[in-house]
């Protein structure tokens, strides 16, 4: 099991709230790529991470309950829930981020994330990459995963099964569409500021 057992914790709580409400997710980005690769969320990793689809109005606010009845408090959003949604939610000194998904015209879903909380960057999927989603046990945990988790990894992080030391999530994930960017200098910039 990792070092980290808050995310662990963190981890098993959300996937049981999102399973309890019967809401349409998976396990996501890094937080996949560490179930896959390592078999255990990555080491360095400093939060957990869910995609969710088709979310209604009333499960949002059932799982907005039920995460606040668990000791998380909404640490922040971004966007709106109609475009590019995000929630992170924190509890001790890790956080969990859900991703909204969304459909496009192409039998595309897409996601976004937010560059300085006020520029949407796009990530896009082939749908049948991700749905329908299957069951996978980690850890003893039951989870939901992409229909063709590979498939998605590779979306994401190209080479997955190669441990990237310089990877960087605004610069490097194919699935990332270019158009969407800020200028990738300003944004190479920023992210020294915060280190």
């Amino acid at each position: 099991m990792t070092a980290n057992s808050q995310l662990w914790h963190n981890f098993r709580d959300t996937n049981e709230a999102l399973r309890g409400l019967r809401i349409n997710y998976w396990v996501d980005c890094g937080t996949l790529l560490g179930l896959v690769r390592e078999g255990d969320i990555l080491g360095h990793d400093l939060d957990v991470d869910f995609g969710v689809f088709g979310v209604t109005k009333r499960q949002q606010r059932q799982f907005l309950t039920w995460m606040q009845a668990l000791g998380f408090s909404l640490y922040r959003t971004y966007g709106v829930p109609k475009r590019g949604y995000e929630q992170r939610f924190k509890r001790g000194n890790s956080k969990v981020d859900i991703f909204y998904f969304y459909a496009s015209g192409d039998n595309k879903l897409w996601h976004g994330s937010w560059w300085k909380h006020q520029h949407l960057i796009i990530s896009e999927f082939d749908r049948d990459v991700i749905l329908p989603t299957k069951e996978a046990s980690f850890q003893g945990e039951l989870v939901r995963v992409p229909g063709r988790t590979e498939d998605l990894l590779e979306a994401r992080y190209g080479d997955w099964r190669t441990v990237q030391k310089k990877w960087r999530w605004y610069r490097d994930p194919p699935c990332i569409k270019p158009e969407t960017l800020p200028p990738l200098r300003e944004m190479e910039a920023y992210e020294r500021t915060r280190r």
